[in-house]
């Protein structure tokens, strides 16, 4: 990452609708602890988790919708040092389900996102940051998606 804007960053993860409230909760904690685990000292990971902590909490659907977005979220932060995780029950306990997805976005995305009206100027904005700040190069369509993702889903429980 070139240039990362640490304060408000804020954690986003969706976590499997079929869950209870509270497992929906303990869940979206494991994706928290993955999303964290291999984070090195002055990343945007160590940074959220030292400086931050805010975490929004969001309904993620059936497993399709879940997987689904997980996908999204690789496609576009692969390689881009922005923190992605999924959790994945054992085989033994849920029959490996994926349980919660999540990512960590730095502030000045959050702030876009914050003031976001799904118009093609803030899918522009959010795309050209991304783009520019963080040097991450995925499809307009992908950034669509993940502003329409971040913008209209529902707070978990």
């Amino acid at each position: 990452m070139q240039t990362t804007n640490y304060k408000g960053s804020v954690a986003y993860v969706w976590s499997h609708f079929a869950l209870r409230p509270i497992q929906q909760g303990i869940q979206s904690s494991h994706c928290i602890v993955e999303l964290v685990n291999n984070a090195n000292e002055d990343s945007l990971a160590w940074y959220w988790g030292l400086l931050c902590k805010t975490t929004k909490f969001l309904d993620g659907g059936n497993s399709r919708k879940l997987r689904d977005t997980s996908d999204l979220i690789k496609t576009i932060f692969h390689d881009s040092g922005i923190p992605h995780a999924s959790f994945c029950e054992d085989a033994d306990t849920l029959d490996g389900i994926m349980t919660s997805t999540g990512v960590i976005l730095p502030g000045d995305v959050v702030e876009l996102l914050e003031h976001a009206d799904e118009s093609e100027d803030i899918n522009k904005a959010v795309a050209s940051l991304l783009i520019k700040n963080y040097g991450i190069k995925a499809k307009v369509s992908d950034f669509r998606k993940l502003v329409h993702l971040i913008t209209r889903s529902r707070w978990a429980g």
